[in-house]
């Protein structure tokens, strides 16, 4: 029989893995993948998916771990249901942004054509993202609001601080990539 602390610690250990390799997505080593198998360094937009793919990834193995402290007695049903809402500000938010860039880089393959280069791709996306700007801009800061209240007040009731420091972390690690994202749009003229 499998002890329900072994399969917590189990997670956290994956979750600092993927966070790991989430790090590596922060510093912009997407790859656009080329007709013929060749491959070219990623548009600004689909670093941009890349990083939102990466919060996705975090913000679920997060709610995984307070699901994981809760089935473990650490945290009540209330306890974890009021974190839980704070994770799932940022999922919807999260799932807003990558929806917009989606359709801004779908927007740019069209407008720029198939023998487009990636900065002919990256001036046709701004130009189809602009009118979602506001509304990213807004999302990013739910996401942002979200990260600050979990991390100021929303995980006080988790206690073990070995926990509670690796959560932490993957909002930490969430908060980099969003401001990797924002950076990269504001950059662009996409957000102000």
């Amino acid at each position: 029989m499998i002890e329900r602390r072994k399969i917590f610690r189990t997670s956290v250990v994956c979750l600092a893995l993927a966070a790991a390799g989430a790090l590596e997505l922060m510093y912009g080593c997407a790859v656009r993948h080329l007709p013929g198998g060749a491959t070219a360094p990623a548009t600004n937009f689909e670093q941009i998916l890349a990083w939102n793919a990466a919060v996705a990834q975090a913000n679920s193995g997060f709610a995984d771990n307070v699901i994981g402290l809760q089935q473990s007695a650490m945290l009540t049903i209330p306890e974890a249901k009021t974190i839980l809402v704070g994770q799932a500000t940022i999922a919807a938010a999260d799932k807003r942004i990558t929806d917009r860039i989606s359709a801004a880089a779908s927007c740019a393959a069209t407008e720029a054509g198939t023998t487009a280069t990636a900065a002919e791709l990256n001036a046709a996306a701004v130009g189809c993202a602009a009118i979602s700007g506001p509304a990213i801009a807004t999302d990013i800061n739910l996401i942002l609001g979200a990260i600050s209240d979990l991390t100021t007040s929303g995980l006080s009731p988790v206690k073990d601080p070995v926990k509670k420091q690796a959560l932490v972390e993957l909002l930490g690690t969430i908060q980099a990539l969003v401001q990797n994202i924002f950076s990269s749009l504001k950059s662009q003229g996409v957000v102000k």
